[in-house]
């Protein structure tokens, strides 16, 4: 069966008809093409492809969340922890259950492989998360034939880059007693713009529990230092609710109040983070 499962609403064939080839360019088959042989069951067909899938890409357009083949499908994915979801259209949020997947954006997409969004979206599928090994043949095809050294050379540019960010964080805690943390590293908003993503493949979990009368926001910033929203209304981070996202190693998150003033900055570590604030108030950095 194929690499990849492409789930789409057939009002957006169009879109996967032009994804598909750049996917497959980069060595990889996909299930995207619903067509059957005639007296095959579809959900045998259907459960086959899931089950052997290295990753799913779900696209999410005003078409196919309200599809419930592709919710259904969705929904799979995620249970199965290979939920890459892609947003096709701009003011379009993912179902409810979905919202705190992080999402890559399409919505601009150019449709040429260039596109920073289609590298954003290639790294996720290299990650950690997706399937190990190859189908039979796979070797044969010219990015095969790199992989393994291009990966050494991955894995030590990575180990140095994440290994640099830790050392920028590594001395940081909140002074106030306003935030608690478990599994995270801390810095301050004074730092806002000179932090940033750098590109990594191990994934993590954070939970942002907001213990405040306040409602807070919640970004994550991208590799030019600069916040970018979520998907689900507002961005918001109820007071009393605590939210939990999957997002990457070196992804920071700032935490802000409802003006936009940044609380607080927090980069994940392995495995799973919590954060607990406790006061809607800029945190102050001290040295131990």
């Amino acid at each position: 069966m194929a690499d990849i499962f492409l789930s789409y609403a057939k009002e957006d064939r169009a879109f996967a008809a032009a994804i598909v080839p750049l996917l497959e360019a980069e060595g990889w088959s996909i299930w995207w093409d619903r067509r059957i042989p005639a007296g095959t069951k579809w959900r045998q067909v259907l459960e086959q492809a899931m089950q052997n899938m290295r990753c799913m890409i779900v696209l999410w357009s005003k078409h196919s969340v309200l599809s419930d083949w592709v919710i259904d499908e969705a929904e799979e994915g995620k249970t199965r922890g290979k939920l890459i979801p892609l947003i096709i259209e701009a003011g379009v949020l993912p179902p409810r259950g979905f919202r705190q997947v992080q999402t890559i954006d399409f919505s601009g997409w150019n449709r040429k492989r260039t596109a920073e969004c289609f590298d954003e979206l290639i790294r996720g599928i290299n990650g950690p998360g997706a399937k190990t090994g190859s189908k039979p043949g796979m070797e044969k095809r010219s990015r095969k034939s790199i992989a393994r050294p291009f990966a050494l050379v991955l894995l030590c540019v990575g180990a140095v880059a994440v290994a640099t960010i830790m050392y920028l964080f590594k001395n940081d805690q909140p002074s106030n007693a306003g935030i608690a943390l478990d599994n995270l590293s801390f810095v301050s908003c004074t730092q806002e713009g000179a932090v940033r993503t750098i590109n990594s493949l191990e994934k993590a979990a954070v939970t942002f529990d907001n213990a405040t009368a306040e409602n807070l926001r919640l970004f994550w910033i991208n590799g030019a230092g600069r916040r970018e929203t979520l998907a689900f209304p507002e961005q918001l981070l109820p007071a009393g609710k605590a939210l939990t996202f999957q997002t990457y190693l070196t992804h920071p998150w700032l935490v802000a109040n409802t003006t936009g003033e940044c609380i607080a900055i927090f980069l994940p570590k392995s495995g799973s983070g919590l954060v607990k604030i406790a006061a809607a108030r800029p945190a102050v950095v001290v040295s131990p």
